[in-house]
């Protein structure tokens, strides 16, 4: 009988190294229907003597494991007091019972239901008291009975907000020792005792981890982190040329603006020397003196390209190839202007124009 008990208590306990996810824990406090021996001290919810005078009450801490699918393993501990009042004094029952088991979850309305069998090991006491004293009942191995309960729980859970609350019956019955209510030590006269819990209790919301599930789940995380990572690489690749091509078209925006602002520069020049030639023939004609209007002042260029960055406009004049000298100089609006030139006729600025490829324009230099 010992070798069975050794077999199953490893057996439960090999079965956590398969878990799957962390364990939850649950506790909570209930009232305890005592099956017990004619003749004994205690009644089904109380006392014997008395009735309702004395108080049965147990407590529950679990932790349950997931290993597969729906299934989960348990890991966890009863403990009971009851009292009867008997005449002239009190029989008293205190103990707790460590115990594992193997359950499955079920997915109801509203909640879900978590139901198993269990099996452990009992260590109970029983003593009565009155006025001289106490009297211990049944002391055996370490000062209490020892038994081995076997169980069925059921506990249905109902999440509610930020917590989880249950409800649970579990039964249990002693094997192999018939003296835990002080009735048949020995003698097996009655029946084994057996115990039903009615009990109400909360879920802990908190997981808890063994090391190696640690370990497993953070790698998993770095797993899932790593497509996540790449994709946000592939949207930054995406995101820079977008940049690169928007500074593209803003540079050729800006380029586009300094040659019109250099053609408006041309007109309004061109337009003053015809203002001042205007002039010059109307005083001619006040005095009767008839002249042909001086030679345009200044100087024509053909400028090939305006840039911003003095080394970009020194790059370009070096891969010009043209028969005339290609020079740089720097305008009023701080841009590097790329010229051929000067030349002293628009006729000829013209005629070089039409001669050079790309976008290049006449401009007066002065």
């Amino acid at each position: 009988m010992r070798n069975l008990i050794s077999s199953t208590v490893l057996s439960l306990f090999s079965l956590t190294a398969f878990a799957q996810g962390p364990a939850q824990m649950a506790y909570g406090l209930g009232v305890t229907y005592f099956m017990a021996d004619k003749g004994s001290s205690f009644g089904s919810w109380g006392s014997n003597e008395g009735g309702y005078d004395g108080f049965n009450l147990s407590s529950n801490l679990n932790f349950d494991m997931p290993i597969w699918d729906s299934y989960y393993v348990r890991l966890g501990s009863d403990a009971n007091y009851f009292s009867a009042l008997t005449t002239g004094g009190s029989t008293n029952l205190a103990g707790i019972s460590p115990h594992f088991g193997l359950g499955r979850v079920i997915a109801i309305e509203n909640g879900q239901l978590r139901c198993g069998l269990t099996m452990g090991v009992s260590l109970i006491k029983t003593w009565e008291k009155d006025a001289i004293g106490s009297n211990t009942v049944n002391g055996g191995l370490l000062g209490g009975s020892v038994g081995i309960p076997a169980g069925i729980s059921i506990r249905y859970e109902i999440p509610n907000n930020e917590r989880t609350y249950y409800i649970g019956a579990d039964y249990r019955y002693f094997m192999f020792d018939d003296g835990l209510d002080g009735v048949g030590v020995g003698n097996r006269i009655g029946y084994d005792d057996q115990m039903l819990t009615f009990s109400i209790g909360v879920v802990n919301n908190k997981k808890y981890r063994s090391k190696k599930l640690a370990s497993l789940e953070s790698e998993a995380a770095k797993s899932r982190a790593i497509p996540n990572l790449q994709e946000k690489l592939n949207q930054a690749k995406e995101d820079n040329t977008m940049i690169k091509d928007e500074l593209e078209v803003a540079h050729s925006k800006v380029a586009e603006v300094n040659r019109q602002l250099d053609s408006l520069e041309l007109v309004e020049l061109v337009s003053f020397q015809a203002q001042e030639q205007i002039n010059e023939a109307q005083k001619a004609l006040k005095s009767k003196e008839v002249s042909l209007p001086p030679s345009s002042s200044g100087s024509y260029v053909v400028v090939l390209g305006s840039f911003e960055s003095k080394s970009l406009a020194a790059n370009y004049v070096t891969s010009r190839d043209y028969d005339l000298p290609v020079k740089m100089i720097k305008a009023s609006n701080d841009f590097y202007r790329v010229f051929l030139g000067p030349f002293n006729s628009f006729t000829r600025a013209k005629e070089v124009l039409n001669e050079v490829s790309g976008r290049a324009w006449i401009s007066m230099k002065n």
